[in-house]
């Protein structure tokens, strides 16, 4: 190789990259003119940059895609736990609040015809009814409560009394109870009466249903935690027990968020809804921070 072929070799890179100055470029290209090797160099110079480019571009793009992702994963959790919060406080907030009884709530009156309608305040928000039936099938005892809520006490409209009929077709009502929150035992109160019935000892409990699924979700907990520790070296199988996992926690999560640890309820639908309203975005807020924790895992060197 020729002295001039070193000196052109210098200016190469340069050139390559259209780095060189103008009258370095004529000479240059005019050495490249005649001499195939340094043109050979100059491929070779040419292919190297492209890979390097290449290479430093792809792994830029790949972190802006873990990058982008991270921030996606945030958001979504950050959304799922506002969900949880506006959830509880809807639940909070639209929660029955039993009124004790007084003639100015709740009032029975009983008609020529012998219909028997109850009548509620205008500021009673929701009721409840039920009633059971004598072994002939003829007459009912009934039992009712009132309630107001927050809301309705912060928002409330002025509307006008409700009434319910009890006995539509004809039949015998031979009682009325009035039952309010038991958390003090309060007995029922009897507050119509047309026959035979004992005005004392009577009390309608709250149900404990909500209790039974607080514990079969630890009973699933517990299962699907021994189910992924036997699994934990099968990374596939791991992955899907520890989403599994996620589903009881995400339960009693929302369980203690809209119940608390006392869940002895007289509206167990209602409370059991809003509880499965909170686990979703529970549920999915463990499932991006999970995905966030192990990306992190994976970028320490």
């Amino acid at each position: 190789m020729s002295n001039q072929c070193e000196v052109i070799r210098d200016l190469m890179p340069l050139y390559a990259e259209s780095m060189a100055s103008k009258a370095s470029t004529e000479i240059v290209e005019e050495h490249l003119a005649e001499c195939p090797s340094c043109r050979d160099y100059l491929r070779e110079i040419r292919q190297t940059v492209s890979n390097v480019t290449d290479t430093d571009s792809s792994a830029l793009r790949q972190f802006k895609k873990r990058l982008q992702r991270k921030k996606t994963l945030t958001v979504l959790v950050t959304l799922m736990l506002t969900m949880v919060v506006l959830i509880t406080a809807i639940a909070y907030l639209t929660a029955p609040d039993y009124l004790p009884f007084s003639d100015e709530i709740v009032s029975v009156r009983e008609m020529d015809d012998g219909t028997v309608m109850v009548i509620f305040d205008e500021s009673v928000t929701g009721y409840d009814i039920s009633f059971v039936t004598n072994e002939n099938g003829t007459d009912r005892a009934y039992s009712l409560t009132a309630w107001t809520t927050t809301w309705n006490r912060w928002f409330h409209r002025h509307g006008s009394n409700q009434i319910t009929l009890l006995n539509p077709d004809g039949e015998k009502v031979t009682a009325v109870f009035y039952y309010q929150y038991q958390a003090n035992g309060q007995e029922d109160l009897l507050i119509y009466n047309r026959g035979s019935v004992p005005s004392g000892g009577r009390a309608t409990l709250p149900r404990l249903v909500l209790n039974y699924y607080f514990i079969l979700a630890i009973g699933f907990l517990i299962i699907s935690g021994i189910a992924w520790l036997i699994f934990r070296r099968k990374p596939k199988i791991a992955n899907v027990l520890s989403k599994i996992i996620f589903l009881p926690v995400a339960y009693l999560a929302s369980h203690l968020v809209i119940t608390g640890f006392n869940a002895t309820t007289y509206n167990a639908f209602r409370d059991f809804i809003a509880i499965l309203l909170a686990m979703i975005p529970f549920y999915i807020a463990f499932i991006a921070a999970q995905a966030i924790i192990r990306s992190k895992r994976k970028s320490k060197p």
